[in-house]
């Protein structure tokens, strides 16, 4: 009965660790992936630039009208090795405003048109829905030489913390709106050290298509514009057929057979995010509204084109 026991309670802990593995401690920010509704989630990060709004400039003027508060820079590493979110008065941001060893009102960072916003986003699927979460962002100064060489840039203040991973866009009107972008990258270049939380070790593509019957998403194939109906998005083939020879019985080829590749999360290891951005005055937060991604799909047959080309558009609703 004893080893009966033993080798249930084995195989549950393995079933669990095989179903939710998680890669990294949790903090204040990120502690919500623990629900179950949420099946994958990973760290990312992002840019704001100054041309499609004036982030930073905004958020010091309503720092020095009193109206919101500013920090030292903070990262998650940071907070993962215990480090104090330090909140700064208008005399520590004063001595922040300058390159270091320069002390004249031409070198002020507010002055720099370079400055750029880094926001820390959390990447979450719930419900077969990609969604952004931004806990705060990071404004980024610009690093001159005595002689006026641009050198780099390097962090400034923290601002616009947000502890509610929730925060909808469809429903709050005093959203300013900053600009919207597409972001195309790898689904392997996110790195393990910044993933949260998988579900049977599934990437996000993966999560997101094995959700897709039950998500009400809408789904196009963007070769030629056309809905897809989900129960038939396995019978979508694509370009490039390759030769399958047939034998018969004495080895001889009697016919071939153009095989096509059938859609599958496993063919898409590209993806291109269709974003919009936001600035909540109300609450002094930034929210990314994730409206769809594009899966790109490339031939692996011998002798076939192999340039990415975008396949799959999931329209998030």
């Amino acid at each position: 009965m004893l080893v009966k026991l033993t080798a249930v309670l084995l195989f549950t802990c393995m079933m669990s660790t095989a179903q939710m593995t998680r890669i990294r401690s949790l903090n204040r920010f990120d502690k919500f992936t623990e629900q179950k509704k949420i099946e994958w989630a990973a760290y990312v990060t992002d840019t704001i630039h100054p041309a499609a709004y004036a982030t930073t400039g905004t958020l010091l003027n309503r720092f020095q009208n009193g109206e919101i508060r500013i920090y030292a820079p903070f990262t998650r590493e940071g907070l993962m090795a215990g480090d104090a979110i330090q909140q700064l008065n208008k005399t520590e941001l004063e001595q922040r405003s300058f390159a270091p060893g320069m002390t004249t009102a031409t070198n002020r960072v507010n002055n720099n048109p370079e400055l750029i916003i880094e926001a820390e986003e959390i990447f979450y699927i719930e419900r077969g829905n990609l969604r952004s979460y931004v806990p705060w962002v990071t404004a980024k100064k610009s690093v001159y030489t005595s002689g006026g060489i641009f050198i780099g840039t390097s962090n400034y203040i923290s601002a616009g913390i947000n502890y509610k991973h929730d925060l909808s866009t469809s429903r709050r009107r005093n959203l300013i709106f900053i600009g919207s972008k597409k972001r195309r990258f790898s689904i392997d270049s996110i790195p393990k050290a910044d993933m949260l939380k998988e579900t049977f070790g599934m990437n996000f593509v993966e999560t997101i298509w094995n959700d897709i019957s039950r998500s009400g998403n809408e789904v196009i194939d963007v070769r030629n514009g056309q809905n897809i109906v989900v129960k038939n998005l396995y019978d979508v083939v694509f370009p490039s057929p390759i030769s399958i020879p047939h034998y018969d019985s004495s080895g001889v080829i009697t016919r071939y057979e153009n095989v096509n590749e059938p859609a599958s999360p496993l063919l898409f290891k590209k993806v291109e995010i269709d974003e919009n951005w936001y600035y909540d005055a109300i609450k002094n937060c930034f929210l990314n509204n994730i409206t769809a991604i594009t899966l790109f799909w490339r031939s692996q047959w011998p002798g076939t084109d192999k340039d990415w080309k975008p396949t799959i558009k999931i329209i998030f609703k």
